[in-house]
């Protein structure tokens, strides 16, 4: 490994450090610190395969924070939502009978 790709590798942040970050901390309060740790061990192995691919940074490296954010709401978008479906409460127990 040349000198220029372990620079690579050294520019990546740690996660523990970007957790404690102030941006990052109000993602966790909106989607919960393992939604958030999950997206970016996801990012960080990306990079290291971009790195080792091809010698370069990712080019959401310089926005890091942005590119989390994008990851996280477009998890969210497509994922499936638990619901309560309490339709067989109100036909049984007369609840929604005046």
């Amino acid at each position: 490994m040349s000198k220029d790709v372990t620079s690579l590798y050294r520019q990546l942040p740690a996660i523990d450090y970007l957790l404690n970050e102030a941006p990052v901390l109000s993602l966790i309060e909106g989607y919960g610190r393992t939604q958030v740790t999950k997206i970016l061990r996801n990012m960080q192995q990306h990079a290291r395969e971009q790195i080792k691919q091809q010698q370069c940074l990712p080019v959401w490296q310089s926005d890091l924070i942005g590119a989390l954010t994008h990851q996280l709401q477009r998890q969210e978008n497509c994922a499936l939502r638990p619901v309560f479906n309490l339709i067989g409460t109100v036909l049984h127990t007369n609840l929604g009978v005046r």
